[in-house]
């Protein structure tokens, strides 16, 4: 452990790290961390603390993120950008990926084989992914580490021992309402495990027997045909950034693929002989048939003969510098909504990313009375159910609506 460092000199040396091509992030989590190190160290250095002390530092970057004029968001990624700039001050390295959750256990080593019954009892019985499996445990360990500080047993728990932790959870200042949200279904989840198997009494599950979603109502993020037309208008192919945006932009608006396919579509996916891109998603591993539109075939050939760097690899989008890698979803995302201001389409109240391309698509091919199955067919979705949420279609309000005309009325 460092002992009496500048703090500037650690967080630059920690950007250093960052920015390295062994840590292999991508531009926009560099950017962020750089945002966030920067509102600490003006706020610190205004209050004449120049070096790195935690248990002064933490205490207040927390009653930093506590004011007005600091977004939830930002106030989370702060505390992030702290618990890397700390490992950096013990280690001398950068923090590995995953590594709040990978050195998470329990504090009560009785409770180790309980907790790993349960995700092995979702892997086998339930089928359920590994990465699902991450997140639970999370929320499992946090739960039972409440259980251990306590001094409460798991055949002793009742329904107010369940009112108190989320009562503690809901203060959490550094998770969002969808996380919080979250960690009410697994619990809920878990408990219904513990009874059956451990003998936790019946009305324990009592206060989560009924969760209602804390989503924000948002209006629908998507963007008209004129716009996305003046979007791919606006994007100036001549240069080698123009012909790798366009291709970008033309792929999440007029197909509709998820930023995870953009990036990992390799020449293996493009049909020439029929003129079809095959793929299996990777979102949900099933395949995916779209057609070969004329204007993406150009500008496939176009970035490939003219843009993409000299690489063995499949994939046809790849990072120009060494080693060439697969762009990063942020990176994509920043693309398409960097092209939008460009276009100076206002994105102010909506959503401005890959996904929003995505749903746009969707949402005027339904404009355009095109069928909800073919809709759900471009999309990749396994069934229109899933299609139509993601629409957004109000099946009783539309039933509502077509009771008030009476039929045959002129």
């Amino acid at each position: 452990m460092k002992k009496n460092v500048f703090l500037r000199d650690m967080i630059n040396e920690t950007l250093t790290l960052m920015k390295s091509k062994k840590a292999n992030l991508s531009p926009i989590t560099i950017h962020e961390h750089e945002l966030s190190y920067e509102i600490i160290l003006l706020h610190l250095e205004s209050m004449g603390i120049n070096s790195y002390d935690k248990s002064v530092v933490t205490p207040i970057c927390d009653d930093l993120c506590q004011k007005d004029n600091i977004g939830k968001t930002r106030a989370i990624h702060i505390s992030v950008a702290l618990n890397k700039l700390d490992y950096y001050h013990q280690f001398n390295a950068l923090q590995p990926p995953n590594y709040s959750r990978l050195r998470l256990e329990c504090q009560n080593k009785d409770h180790k084989p309980v907790v790993e019954g349960y995700l092995q009892y979702c892997l086998l019985d339930l089928g359920m992914k590994e990465s699902t499996l991450k997140v639970k445990r999370v929320s499992v360990i946090n739960f039972m580490d409440y259980l251990a500080a306590t001094g409460i047993a798991i055949d002793e728990t009742d329904a107010q021992t369940i009112i108190d932790y989320l009562v503690l959870a809901d203060k959490k200042s550094n998770w969002t309402e969808s996380t919080k949200n979250m960690n009410r279904y697994q619990v809920r989840h878990f408990l219904s495990y513990l009874i059956k198997y451990h003998q936790m009494p019946l009305e324990t599950a009592t206060p989560l027997q009924v969760i209602f979603g804390c989503h924000e109502v948002h209006l629908p993020s998507y963007y008209e045909p004129e716009e996305i037309k003046a979007l791919l208008d606006s994007i100036d192919i001549s240069s080698p950034a123009g012909k790798r945006d366009y291709l970008i932009c033309l792929l999440v608006s007029q197909l509709g693929l998820r930023s995870s396919d953009v990036i990992n579509l390799s020449f293996s996916n493009i049909h020439w002989d029929t003129e079809t891109i095959e793929l299996f998603q990777k979102k949900t591993k099933s395949l995916l048939v779209l057609p070969l539109l004329a204007n993406i075939k150009f500008a496939i050939l176009d970035y490939w003969k003219n843009v993409r760097a000299e690489s063995d690899s499949e994939l046809i989008l790849i990072t120009q510098s060494n080693p060439h890698r697969k762009l990063s979803n942020s990176y994509l995302s920043a693309i398409v909504s960097g092209r939008l201001r460009n276009a100076h389409i206002d994105i102010q109240s909506r959503k401005h990313g890959c996904h929003a391309m995505r749903h746009s698509l969707a949402r005027n091919l339904l404009s355009s009375n095109e069928g909800l199955s073919t809709i759900t067919g471009i999309l990749g979705h396994k069934n229109s159910n899933t299609t139509r949420k993601y629409l957004g279609i109000d099946t009783k309000g539309l039933r509502k609506i077509s009771l008030e005309v009476c039929y045959g009325q002129k």
